[in-house]
């Protein structure tokens, strides 16, 4: 029973595998557009590769021409990290999908949690930096129509709290279940153990015996 509760808790959904693999190419390209500039910008000789962000850089302002021959680093900073991010997310993908050893396997979600959060936090930033820019806040954002700021800023970028907030919460809570697991808490319904001992005398035994004395 123990083992294959064991291995319960180290199977990895697939829905969490899917969202680091995909969301990390994706994240790898974005970066490659990020540490390519000018190069990736229309004219350049990578532009190629990059269409799409002619459309975005509009929507977008940070990720522009013009905010990146300001000298903004905001943008590079984020480029940076998404490569520790891209590392976490396929380490976890290794240690949880391909990783025979069980000892190293066990550690998989330590992985993958520590990713989801930095990915959570690294997007709420961005949004918070944007919210933050200009007289009347979102500098960056603020002068599309609602169509352009919802469906090319907005719902794309969302998926990136979205999802990692979910992971979070999934791999947190297998965390937390190996840890009472491992503490001897948990009792046979799910609950905690308790850890005080019941007396093997009863109270009205021990009465008994004293009257009679």
């Amino acid at each position: 029973m123990a083992a294959a509760k064991a291995t319960t808790v180290l199977d990895p959904p697939k829905w969490i595998l899917g969202w680091f693999i995909i969301s990390s190419f994706i994240v790898m390209w974005d970066t490659g557009y990020i540490l390519g500039r000018p190069h990736t910008f229309k004219g350049g000789k990578w532009h190629f590769l990059w269409q799409p962000y002619d459309l975005y850089g509009d929507v977008d302002l940070i990720y522009s021409k013009r905010f990146y021959e300001l000298h903004n680093g905001f943008t590079l900073a984020q480029g940076l990290m998404n490569i520790v991010e891209t590392i976490l997310n396929f380490s976890y993908v290794y240690l949880a999908a391909y990783q025979s050893n069980a000892r190293l396997r066990a550690i998989a979600p330590v992985i993958g949690f520590t990713a989801a959060i930095a990915t959570f936090w690294k997007t709420v930033l961005y949004w918070a930096q944007d919210w933050a820019s200009g007289p009347k806040g979102w500098g960056y954002t603020g002068h599309n129509t609602a169509y352009n700021f919802i469906v090319i800023f907005f719902l794309p970028n969302f998926q990136w709290i979205l999802f990692p907030a979910a992971i979070a919460f999934s791999l947190g809570r297998t965390m937390s279940q190996s840890l009472i697991q491992a503490a001897g808490l948990a009792g046979p319904a799910g609950g905690t153990r308790s850890r005080t001992r019941k007396s093997s005398t009863p109270t009205t035994s021990r009465r008994k015996s004293v009257k009679a004395q």
